[in-house]
């Protein structure tokens, strides 16, 4: 299956269209629709999950979930940034920017430690919730921040 490309002011990020798991789920019991990777090493994977199965669960709720187990992660390697609410072409839109820490070993000996930072995108209608999850080296997303912002800005659900 060839990949589909988003183009917003000559940034190319290839889609793998094909359904996948994903081990860092923001939000359990979403669907992985595709996982976009972009040169500049700034990855979005998009999300759906269709709340007609969940009673009484609404976006609002979805996201409150999401900010709760980021401020109470055991590890402590996420550090909330902001959380936000705004409306784009009629579709409320909850944002939530935070950082995360990871620990790696270089040569199986020496330790380090990358900050990455996310930023996830969450919105819906008629009960299907969408999630867009943006996510890169700190230094990497702070530089294409600009061109996330203008992605995020072109969210229409029909």
């Amino acid at each position: 299956m060839k990949p589909i490309f988003l183009e917003v002011q000559n940034h190319k990020m290839a889609m793998n269209t094909k359904p996948q798991a994903s081990p860092n789920k923001p939000l359990s019991g979403l669907n992985v629709m595709g996982v976009f990777n972009s040169p500049n090493n700034v990855n979005l994977q998009v999300s759906q999950h269709n709340l007609s199965s969940s009673a009484n669960i609404t976006i609002e709720g979805l996201k409150d979930s999401t900010l709760e187990g980021i401020k109470n992660n055991t590890n402590n390697s996420a550090k909330l940034i902001s959380d936000s609410k705004t409306t784009i072409n009629g579709n409320v839109i909850y944002e939530i920017n935070y950082t995360e820490k990871n620990l790696g070993f270089f040569l199986f000996i020496i330790p380090f430690v990358d900050e990455y930072k996310s930023l996830l995108v969450i919105t819906g209608k008629d009960r299907q919730v969408y999630v867009m999850h943006f996510h890169a080296q700190t230094s990497t997303f702070d530089k294409n921040r600009e061109i996330i912002d203008k992605i995020v800005g072109t969210i229409k659900i029909q």
